[in-house]
Order: structure tokens, then sequence, then C-alpha cells
């Protein structure tokens, strides 16, 4: 007569596939090592900051009176950041155990990774390893239209699990990165 539901988060089964991998301390490793290297580049960075600073105070500025320049470094270390982050992800990603490739591809997460992955070395080629805004544009757009192409034939597959959230908001990422760079070619 009365139903008995099941109130576990497991969606194991053939329609919903493996359960979602959880998190493991390789994983956590990993994230230390990406988090470490993020952390050696911003060590040599605010070698350029301190050179900056006092290129200011011989000119009479303090680096309050120059907003700009902190943007732009601020903006810099975090699309450092989350480009690490984004290449860390792929490696979590793939380790087993895992959806099938072909199920994969369909996930936000990696479908954005994946996208800026094979992104920025082509584009890194092409503009001369130089910083150009429509460069940050285009990767954007792309990571959005492959979202929306996705969405819209039905094949996102988003998994409930915390490596494609985390995907997702590295994606989320890289579409806001276009903001900065939208403003620089809007403003001449």
């Amino acid at each position: 007569m009365s139903e008995v539901v099941s109130l576990s988060h497991s969606t194991t089964g053939p329609e919903h596939g493996p359960a979602c991998r959880r998190f493991t301390i390789l994983d956590g490793m990993v994230l230390i090592v990406a988090a470490s290297v993020w952390l050696l580049g911003l060590r040599a960075t605010s070698r350029s900051v301190a050179e900056t600073w006092e290129r200011l105070h011989q000119q009479g500025l303090t680096p309050i009176s120059r907003p700009d320049m902190w943007v732009v470094h601020i903006y810099g270390l975090v699309v450092a950041g989350v480009g690490i982050l984004t290449v860390t992800f792929l490696v979590i990603r793939v380790r087993q155990p895992r959806p099938a490739l072909r199920q994969l591809i369909w996930q936000p997460g990696m479908m954005a990774c994946t996208i800026i992955s094979t992104l920025i070395p082509m584009l890194a080629v092409v503009t001369g390893r130089r910083s150009a805004p429509v460069f940050w544009l285009l990767m954007s757009a792309s990571v959005a239209s492959a979202w929306l192409a996705a969405w819209s034939f039905g094949r996102l597959r988003p998994e409930p699990g915390w490596i494609d959230r985390l995907g997702r908001v590295i994606g989320i990422c890289w579409i806001v990165f276009a903001g900065y760079p939208l403003f620089l070619l809007i403003q001449g």
C-alpha cells in the first residue's frame, strides 16, 4: 500500500550511470600542487609589483594614485590562478572512476576546461604570446556558445558531484573574464 522512498544521494543504475566520485586525498594533493605552482608564479610577479612601486615613488606618486595598475595586476593573478586550475581540473576529471569519455565530454565543466585548455596554446601562438583583448573575448565566447549549443540540442549532461561543479565554476570564471577586456575595447 505505501511505497518506501529512498532518500540516499546515490545515483547508480542504468539511467544515471555510476555514482559521482568522492573527494579523495589524491584530489587534494593535486589541488595543493596547483596552488603551489600558482604561488610560485605569484612570487615572481611580486617582484614586478615592487619595481612598479619604486617607479611610482620616484615620480612622487603612491600606489593608491594608480588604481588601474592594481586592477590589471589583480586581474592577471586571478586569470593565472584559474588557468592553472583549468588544467588541474582536467587531471582530476580523467582519473578513474569516471564516466565514459563520450559521456564525460558533455559535462559542462569538462567541456569548458577542454575548450580553454585547447584555445590558450593555439591563441597564444596566433597572437604572438601577447594578451590581446580579443583573445579573452574569443575564449569566453567559445565556452558560452559551447554550453548554449549543447543545452539547445539537449546534450548538456551536468553531474551532481563536486568535480563537475568545480568545472562549471571555472567555466563561469572564463566567461566573466571577458568583462575587463570588453571594457578596454569599449574605452578605446
